[in-house]
């Protein structure tokens, strides 16, 4: 288990107003749940949300709805040592949380709370634990504790137990009106010109945005697209971008693949039939979460065939 709060400008994002002011209502009625699914796209914001609202739970002197930055458990919760708040995450991407993670938390709970009363859990992602992690934390959900808070900070909820999902109260995290991330990244980003591209790159999501320009993903989608094209008109095999691709992230690609996609599909330009398209698109869903369960998928084979297949998106047959 890790604990680890970090203190940053904003106590939350502009696109998350109605989820701050929920819980906080909640907290003030005293009708906060004990567990809480926060549900959305990733790169949205979620996790920094989950420890701002941790950090305003735990201050012992809260002003004006957010935490003060200044009492002791503030300070605790900014130097990433607060013995009352503890977040569970893979040592690694693309690793699963295992059980000994889940089975800690009954300690925990167990022990008494060194500041304001309250203890605290982030699980992030929460699709990350594997089957025996889930089932020891519906035991833990099933005998919730008074003045405990666990909340799951899910990207994809499809791959959470539905016993876990029926036990937690769900905030919704959808991707933010794009007003809001034009002029949150404006705001942050005042050197990059054209911002509106930024957030196609992005699909809309500010926190990938952000990544984006951090590294070279947007010269690499950029490659990725015109790869595609390049293979959809024959100019290129399945296999050359097979062997190309298998050693990227591959649920990144698969991001690539689905957005690129949706823009065919909307371009009404190329695309030879939407009832494969949409098989396709059924495909995808598939393979990312062959990608993320524990079965060690051929990846090669993976792509051989996703490219094989959306080759055949462009061609009469």
């Amino acid at each position: 288990m890790q604990s680890n709060l970090k203190s940053e400008h904003e106590i939350y994002f502009p696109w998350q107003d109605i989820q701050w002011g929920r819980l906080i209502s909640q907290m003030n009625s005293e009708k906060l749940p004990h567990a809480l699914s926060l549900i959305g796209p990733s790169c949205i914001g979620k996790q920094k949300f989950a420890v701002s609202f941790a950090n305003f739970i735990l201050c012992t002197s809260p002003l004006n709805k957010a935490p003060c930055g200044k009492c002791k458990s503030c300070c605790l919760s900014r130097s990433g040592n607060h013995p009352d708040c503890v977040i569970i995450k893979p040592d690694s991407k693309g690793k699963n949380i295992n059980v000994d993670s889940i089975r800690d938390l009954d300690a925990f709970f167990s022990q008494t709370s060194q500041q304001r009363g309250w203890k605290i859990v982030i699980i992030s992602p929460a699709e990350s634990m594997n089957t025996n992690a889930a089932n020891a934390l519906l035991k833990t959900l099933e005998e919730p504790k008074e003045k405990t808070l666990i909340m799951l900070v899910c990207h994809d909820s499809s791959r959470l137990l539905a016993t876990i999902k029926s036990r937690c109260q769900k905030l919704i995290f959808p991707v933010p009106d794009r007003s809001k991330v034009k002029f949150w990244l404006e705001k942050n980003l005042p050197e990059i010109r054209d911002i509106n591209e930024l957030i196609e790159h992005a699909n809309g999501r500010p926190i990938l945005a952000m990544n984006l320009i951090e590294t070279d993903l947007i010269e690499a989608r950029n490659e990725f697209n015109d790869l595609l094209d390049s293979l959809a008109l024959n100019k290129t095999s399945p296999v050359n971008l097979a062997e190309i691709y298998k050693t990227n992230d591959p649920e990144l690609i698969i991001d690539w693949l689905y957005y690129k996609l949706v823009f065919e599909i909307k371009s009404k330009e190329k695309i030879t039939s939407l009832s494969l398209s949409f098989r396709y698109m059924d495909k995808l869903f598939q393979s990312k979460r062959l990608i993320q369960s524990s079965a060690n998928p051929n990846l090669q084979l993976i792509w051989e065939e996703l490219f094989m297949n959306w080759k055949h998106l462009f061609v009469t047959r």
